[in-house]
Parts: C-alpha cells; sequence; structure tokens
C-alpha cells in the first residue's frame, strides 16, 4: 500500500482514519503522462500511479486474492500462481494496524499452506494477434480512429485508448502493456502483471497474462492495422500429473516383482538404485537394463461392441516383443496395420445382375441389396396406371420373379432410364408444336427475302 503513494486526508481534515489504520502517506507520488499533467495536483485526463516505485520484477506479484469469511471471521489469502514454489506468508508481527484492525496477528505466521505439485510450472494465458494490416516494421502512426482497444484479463473488462502519434512496434507494445496493467473495475478489482511483446517476424503482437493457472484468460481486441480484429487465446493451464502408487495386497503390504516376474511381499535384497515394483495389474515393469520384466505373456483384452452393426473387437497384445525402456524418447520400433481407414459413404452404384452396391472414401465396397425382376407369360397384357407404372392382369398372367441375368430375365443397366417413362403422347405434341413454330419462322424469312429482292429489283 506505501508503494501506491496514495494521497489522503490531512489530520486536521478530522478525517485522518485511512491514513492512520491502513497507513496511507499524505504525500502524492504520480508519474506525469502527455501534455498537461500537473504532478500532485491530479490535473489532466491520464496519469500512471506509482511513479518511479514500481518493484523489480522478480519482487511483483500478480493475481493474489484476498477473501473474507464472514462466519469465521477470517481472511484468507491465494497466491495467483500454483506449483511447489506458489508460497504465501502473512508477516505481521511488526504491524499492529493488521494484528488490531484485520486480525491478521502473529498466527498467520505459522499458517503456510504448500501444495505438492508436479515440478512443472503452470502456465499463463496468451493472446496472440493476427498479422498487422500496415507496415509496423518501421514507424508508424497511431491516429483518433484506430487507437481504441478493448481487454478483457481474468473477468475484468476495460477500454484503453493509446495517445495518438509515432510509434514504432517495440514503444506500441510498451503502451499498450502499461494502460492495460492500469484497469481497474467498479469492483475493485484490477489488472496487473500482463506483458505485451512486438513479434518482428510475423508482425505481431503478443499478450500474456500475470496469472498461470486454469482460470487464467486474456482477449484482446482492437483495429486490424495492428492484427487486433483477430486474434487466438489460449487459456492459462496447470500441468496434469499422474503419481504412481506402489501396489499393496489386502493386508496393506507392499507388492514387489521377483526374478521370475511374480507379485510378491517380500522387499528384494540390496536393492539398486532403480528397481521394479509391483504397481497394478496390466502395467509394464521393466528391469535396470530396459527389458520387460512383467508381463511376459500377450494380453487378451475384453472384446468391445462398437455398437454400430460391426463385428465384436478383440485386442490381443503381446507386450514383449518391442517393449524396451531405455533412457531416450519414445519411439516406435515396429508398425503394422490389418484394417481399414474410417470411410464415409461416397456413392451407389447397380451392376447388370441389379446388386446395389455401396462406395466409401475408403475404398473400399459393400453390397447392400439385390434388384428383383418379374417376367410375365404376355407382358403386352399388362394394364398401364400412370406414370410407367404397370399392374398384372388376366391377359398377362402370374409374375415370375427372378435374376437379372438369369434365363427369361434380362439385365439391367445402371443409371439409365427407362424408356417407359417417357409420355409418348406428350412427347408428340410437343414435337408438332416445334415443328409448327419451325415453319412460321421459315415463312417469315421467305417473306423477308421476298420483299428484300422486290425493293432490289424497284431500285434496278
Amino acid at each position: 500500500i506505501q508503494s501506491l503513494k496514495v494521497t489522503g486526508p490531512a489530520a486536521s481534515d478530522g478525517a485522518a482514519l485511512a491514513n492512520e489504520v491502513l497507513g496511507f502517506p499524505s504525500t502524492a507520488d504520480f508519474t506525469p503522462v502527455g501534455a498537461g499533467i500537473t504532478q500532485g495536483a491530479l490535473t489532466g485526463s491520464e496519469i500512471l500511479p506509482n511513479g518511479n516505485d514500481v518493484l523489480n520484477v522478480d519482487q511483483r506479484r500478480y493475481g493474489i486474492k484476498v477473501e473474507y469469511l464472514k462466519d469465521q471471521r477470517k481472511f484468507v489469502f491465494s497466491s495467483g500462481t500454483t506449483g511447489e514454489k506458489s508460497l504465501i506468508t502473512i508477516l505481521s508481527s511488526d504491524n499492529d494496524r493488521a494484528a488490531n484492525i484485520l486480525g491478521i496477528s502473529s498466527d498467520y505466521d505459522t499458517q503456510i499452506i504448500k501444495s505438492s505439485g508436479s515440478g512443472l510450472p503452470s502456465k499463463p494465458a496468451v493472446t496472440t494477434g493476427s498479422k498487422a494490416g500496415i507496415d509496423i516494421s518501421g514507424t508508424f502512426s497511431v491516429t483518433a480512429n484506430d487507437n481504441m482497444v478493448n481487454v478483457t484479463v481474468d473477468g475484468i473488462d476495460g477500454t484503453i485508448e493509446i495517445p495518438p502519434g509515432a510509434y514504432t512496434g517495440t514503444t506500441f507494445a510498451q503502451a499498450l502493456q502499461s494502460r492495460i496493467n492500469n484497469i481497474s473495475a467498479s469492483n475493485g478489482k484490477s489488472i496487473s502483471g500482463v506483458q505485451v511483446e512486438y513479434d518482428p517476424d510475423n508482425a505481431r503482437f503478443v499478450f500474456t497474462s500475470g496469472t498461470s493457472n486454469e482460470e487464467s484468460f486474456i482477449n484482446v481486441n482492437g483495429h486490424p492495422n495492428f492484427g487486433l480484429n483477430v486474434t487466438t487465446n489460449v487459456r492459462g493451464a496447470i500441468p496434469k500429473v499422474t503419481t504412481l502408487v506402489q501396489a499393496k495386497d489386502s493386508d496393506g503390504n507392499l507388492l514387489y516383482i521377483d526374478k521370475d516376474g511374480k507379485e510378491t511381499t517380500k522387499k528384494p535384497e540390496n536393492l539398486p538404485k532403480y528397481t521394479p515394483i509391483y504397481l497394478t495389474k496390466g502395467q509394464l515393469t521393466f528391469d535396470t537394463a530396459g527389458k520387460l520384466v512383467s508381463p511376459k505373456e500377450g494380453a487378451k483384452y475384453t472384446p468391445f461392441d462398437p455398437q454400430n452393426g460391426a463385428d465384436l473387437i478383440v485386442l490381443n497384445v503381446d507386450y514383449g516383443k518391442f517393449s524396451t525402456q531405455y533412457s531416450q524418447p519414445f519411439s516406435v520400433l515396429s508398425l503394422s496395420q490389418d484394417g481399414y481407414t474410417s470411410g464415409r459413404l461416397d456413392g451407389i452404384n447397380i451392376d447388370t445382375a441389379g446388386v446395389v452396391r455401396a462406395n466409401y472414401t475408403n475404398g473400399q465396397q459393400a453390397a447392400l441389396g439385390k434388384i428383383i425382376l418379374a417376367n410375365f407369360a404376355s407382358p403386352n397384357g399388362l394394364k398401364q396406371i400412370g406414370n410407367a407404372n404397370y399392374v398384372a392382369t388376366s391377359n398377362s398372367g402370374a409374375p415370375t420373379v427372378g435374376q437379372a441375368g438369369s434365363d427369361g430375365f434380362g439385365s439391367i443397366q445402371g443409371g439409365a432410364l427407362e424408356r417407359a417413362n417417357v409420355d409418348l403422347t406428350e412427347e408428340l405434341v410437343k414435337l408438332i408444336t416445334a415443328q409448327r413454330n419451325f415453319q412460321a419462322n421459315s415463312k417469315a424469312i421467305e417473306t423477308a427475302t421476298n420483299l428484300t429482292s422486290t425493293i432490289v429489283n424497284i431500285r434496278g
């Protein structure tokens, strides 16, 4: 609080409670930004607090949360980072105000909560802008038409305004960073620790949040001249690590693997620095030479039903052939495939035998069914009922069904229309109409030709 140099009322005003209780000094220290700023008088439109008293990077703390438990009448302090290095210690032995007013006594010195971690640092949120719409490799201008930027960091929204003028990529990134870190919400929360970097290789700006956990989020939206209209957001993350626990029997005894690969509760003598222990059934264990110890035989997994009409899937895995463990990155020693990749329906065709086949994008075909033909003793005796549909009559006889290409049945031509689909009467009427129109056009042409000849003759 003292580093903020917040100005409070003088004691003679009778309202010096903020100064006396919270330790606000009675002096002001501000760094003016822009013209027309009077130091200490708070005149002007833009002021960056803290002046030259900003802490070094290694001393800054971002994202710290303080909550008050109303029922227990206690304060809870949470850090903005996670992992083994995240630690909060409340030193209140030399602060009477914290002890008397806020209840933060020396008891807090021993209330340190340090969770076990993975050894991997948590990641902050990152927003990457797109390529700038103008050339920002050198000096460029910022005007009142493109200097507004909307920012959201960890649920805190704000709009900043970059003063118009000439900038480079680096100075523009610094202007963004300083103003983003001075955004405050109406509920008292503020943004801090955001870093803005200029990426000259891709002509874009990269924004990194000051907090690093799963709730960390940053979003920036601005003018396309600076590539801020389309951005890529990546939330913060905490590494997920599974801690291996040595297996135990029903009595709670630790389980080991003996030289024959069998589980035992007897601890091997003269244990080397690395020795195989039994974790859970199905896990692989190796000896100090990197060779597989257990399981020695193949494993057969329970059949899986994909529930889509396909056959059951049964996996037989033999770990003994290619499973080794060495001090080097993972690599595939052998790879074989005896199945097909997934495919989508690409089309349907019908062959001359009437078999309907489905074609898939993975090159496979599947027979879906077969078309059956019907023959009659007297096809001319069928009765037409419209739309190329016929029904059997006493003159045609009963239908005889069979396959295409067999005796007494014709073949099927896929992708062709049946001639019976054509209405001959309608097509004949259309033909007569077309012929009449042709004759009329021919007569008009003949008349025009004769008229032209007559005119030529008169002039002659």
